[in-house]
């Protein structure tokens, strides 16, 4: 049970840059980029993160140095956070103002 659970956390982690790509794929598609244009960015953000770190996090264990790595995924990772953190509440921000628009 332990092992089916481990596996299917590792798979959840190359599931979520295909859903948001399919996401954002489909908001463009739909032309409404424009209305949820913050939450366009915060799933390109999250794409463009998951994109750079889960390569890193493989090329760890077999082709670059860890301690390089490491940095690498580090600057990476919390600079992201703090990009996500700031467009998560330009969303909320977005949401309540598209609610309460007449």
């Amino acid at each position: 049970m332990n092992e089916f659970i481990s596996s299917l956390t590792a798979r959840m982690d190359y599931l979520e840059p295909i859903l948001c790509g399919m996401l954002i794929f489909f908001l463009v598609r739909s032309k409404a980029v424009r209305q949820f244009g913050f939450l366009v960015a915060l799933l390109s953000v999250r794409l463009g993160c998951s994109a750079i770190c889960l390569p890193l996090l493989y090329l760890s264990r077999h082709a670059i140095e860890r301690h390089l790595a490491y940095q690498v995924y580090f600057y990476i990772y919390w600079t992201s956070y703090a990009l996500e953190a700031i467009l998560s509440l330009l969303v909320i921000y977005s949401i309540f103002k598209l609610a309460m628009a007449p």
